[in-house]
């Protein structure tokens, strides 16, 4: 459990240090879905100019006086059609179960035989030209002109699913990068999972590179049976970075303290291994965390100890 808790702490601190990464996805993402709130909404502008064409096509061949009469018309069966759908929600309610034959029940359905007849007398004496200008006006809702109603740029409900889906899009790439990441994450995995003595974690808001030289001096300076260590591998990860001069000011140290210092960088190679780490007691290996890879540890770690060599412990570099 402890373990589980230092891994989702670092994965946490991982991602934090990625801000300006996650604030790039928040915006693109709110950036792209506001682009596509803009482009919906001059798609309905451009639905209601469409119809207002129309309309004013149609009305452009009648007469004053037709096309007043189609739009009253029309104006007539909207009241109407919002009546005959309150009498018919009237019908339906099932205070009238049981009273079909009654004279309360039969009102209604006078009155919606009524509302209905004078719906189709809307279209009396209409020509064809009318009743294309009625049929028009009957099927659109009334809006606002295009000249009235405009596409605001910003689309606030777009903008912040944008954001965060951009959100969940970071966390779901970066956090499966690091679960799948093959790196050496954290001090626990040095000791849980390879089994390994950690010396020391030299670098970011661990120990300086003095204080950690002098505790692995110290760590070394008496063997299980209370003998110092003889003669000591250093192996390190990279010909020209930190754990390479990390090694060499160690070496220097266990030196002045009478122990032989052999330092290898790479301790992979099975036809080599046995030279290089011929005659000493232990190795200690030198590592970057988040850098330096498990696979690779694990490797030559099978070869040392395949050798008859003994891993004394491990020292991480954070950088």
């Amino acid at each position: 459990m402890k373990e589980r808790v230092i891994y989702l702490k670092d994965l946490f601190a991982t991602l934090l240090k990625k801000w300006p990464v996650a604030l790039c996805f928040v915006i693109a993402g709110a950036l792209a879905l506001n682009f596509y709130g803009v482009y919906k909404a001059g798609k309905a502008s451009g639905a209601s100019a469409s119809s207002a064409e129309t309309l004013n096509s149609l009305k452009s061949v009648l007469t004053a006086a037709e096309a007043e009469h189609a739009e009253s018309s029309a104006s007539n069966y909207k009241w109407l059609n919002e009546q005959y759908i309150a009498v018919s929600r009237e019908l339906a309610d099932p205070k009238w179960e049981g009273q079909e034959y009654s004279d309360a029940h039969q009102e209604v359905i006078d009155r919606m035989v009524k509302i209905n007849s004078a719906i189709e007398k809307c279209t009396t004496n209409m020509s064809t030209a009318e009743k294309a200008y009625y049929t028009a006006l009957i099927s659109t809702e009334k809006e606002e002109t295009p000249e009235a109603k405009s596409v605001r740029w910003i689309q606030p409900k777009w903008a912040l699913i944008g954001a965060a889906l951009g959100l969940v899009g970071f966390l779901a790439i970066f956090g499966f990068a690091y679960v799948l990441s093959d790196k050496i994450k954290t001090e626990e995995e040095i000791r849980e999972y390879f089994d390994l003595p950690l010396f020391a974690t030299v670098g970011e808001k661990a120990l300086s590179e003095t204080d950690g030289i002098a505790k692995v001096r110290d760590r070394l300076s008496a063997a299980e049976d209370g003998r110092p260590y003889q003669s000591v591998c250093l192996s390190y990860e990279g010909a020209d970075g930190e754990a390479k001069a990390f090694a060499e000011k160690l070496g220097n140290e266990l030196t002045k303290n009478g122990t032989n210092v052999v330092a290898e960088e790479d301790l992979s190679n099975d036809l080599e291994l046995n030279r290089k780490i011929a005659g000493v007691d232990g190795v200690v290996l030198i590592r970057h965390l988040k850098v330096s890879k498990c696979e690779a540890l694990q490797k030559d770690l099978n070869g040392i100890r395949t050798s008859g060599k003994k891993v004394l412990g491990t020292v991480l570099l954070k950088s």
